[in-house]
């Protein structure tokens, strides 16, 4: 209260506090799933939740990594919870920077409008044909060997030591 208004110490002092709320939100969703709860699934514009992440991600990882953002304008409102969104971008940027931990790189972070035309592509991955946000994460690491590729999406599912990283269980 004594921080004067529009001061870099007050920035700093609200960025706490959303990321202080940021993570209540990431306790009460590992103790949902641990008792396989419901999720709050509600109308949600995720502009601003992939934008305090990547603010906080900028922040806490090496210089050595660049972030480049491609968010479009206008993306409307999908049906979510927005601590598995937020959850869910952290992860996936969480791993992309631990590819890229060694020698750096780019982390490209992308969010725009898509629509899913009914094919064969539909019909395989189960997803209704129809207007969707794609987010998408990519990074010049090393990759995935291909032989693990069938195995990115199992429940705690990593090939980090004991110890590296965090892995978590996401369902939209």
């Amino acid at each position: 209260m004594e921080i004067p208004e529009g001061s870099k110490a007050q920035q700093n002092l609200q960025n706490s506090l959303k990321s202080a709320h940021r993570a209540k939100n990431l306790v009460q969703q590992i103790l949902a799933f641990s008792r396989q709860g419901k999720q709050e699934r509600k109308p949600l514009d995720i502009r601003p939740i992939v934008k305090e992440g990547l603010k906080f991600l900028r922040a806490s990882l090496p210089a050595t990594i660049g972030i480049r953002q491609e968010i479009e304008k206008d993306l409307g409102v999908i049906e979510a919870d927005p601590t598995q969104v937020y959850q869910v971008l952290m992860n996936l940027c969480t791993n992309a920077a631990h590819a890229m931990d060694k020698e750096g790189g780019v982390l490209e972070i992308s969010l725009g409008n898509a629509d899913m035309k009914e094919g064969i592509s539909t019909s395989l991955a189960g997803i209704e044909p129809g207007p969707y946000l794609r987010l998408r994460v990519s990074d010049t690491g090393h990759g995935i060997p291909s032989e693990l590729l069938p195995r990115i999406f199992d429940p705690y599912f990593t090939t980090k030591e004991v110890g590296k990283g965090l892995v978590w269980d996401w369902r939209l």
